[in-house]
């Protein structure tokens, strides 16, 4: 059962460096999730992922500093200059590291594991995380989403990857999905490839492959 999250303090805002609310445990071991939304979201739209995890786990979702054109919040402007375009992504990647390095300690988590979900830019941000900032995550999935071209060399130790994707998604299509898959692949990331037909959104069966995977990493 998903219940409502709780709005972090503007003390918690203020030190730890973006809006984000949570849902905790009574066990402060247990698994740390990241829910990071994507284009014009906010801290509130990825919680129908709480669906495929278990009950014992921690969760923070986290909100983009920047406001959209379109509503909402971002992690980078989408439509300008490709070069600026991912150096605002690199510093909302920044401002996302220091985050996940400092949160747990604020709120007296000790996780025996972490994870992020990534919905589409949330997810291109989530690789900029494990590329440039070398964030450590156990593990991670990108739900309609895609991988940042990186700047930094070599290439990084993968966390273990569930990749949800529609055949019919308009905005971030399959083919690149599977480019990216195989470039993961190709770098030995383990990763589990699960595509529906549907469009920029995560089907049924996706997310029955999701919470299998995700009990199978906990």
């Amino acid at each position: 059962m998903t219940q409502k999250p709780d709005e972090a303090t503007p003390e918690a805002i203020r030190k730890l460096g973006l809006i984000h609310n949570y849902s905790f445990c009574d066990d402060q071991t247990a698994p740390l999730i990241y829910f990071i939304h994507g284009r014009a979201g906010n801290d509130n739209v990825m919680w129908l992922f709480r669906r495929s995890l278990p009950e014992k786990v921690n969760i923070i979702s986290l909100q983009a500093p920047l406001d959209d054109e379109i509503g909402g919040y971002s992690w980078w402007p989408v439509g300008g200059d490709k070069s600026e375009e991912y150096d605002i992504a690199l510093q909302s990647a920044q401002k996302a590291a220091r985050f996940t390095h400092q949160a747990p300690s604020y709120y007296d988590l000790t996780p025996v594991s972490t994870l992020a979900f990534g919905f589409s830019q949330g997810s291109g941000l989530i690789t900029l995380l494990v590329q440039e900032e070398q964030v450590h995550l156990d593990a991670i999935a990108i739900l309609a989403g895609f991988v940042m071209k990186r700047t930094s060399e070599p290439a990084p130790t993968w966390p273990q990857i569930f990749w949800g994707h529609g055949t019919t998604d308009e905005i971030i299509p399959i083919e690149r999905a599977r480019k990216d898959r195989d470039k993961l692949l190709s770098e030995g990331a383990a990763v589990e490839f699960c595509e529906e037909e549907v469009g920029h959104k995560i089907g049924s069966q996706t997310m029955k492959a999701l919470k299998s995977w995700v009990e199978s990493k906990l």
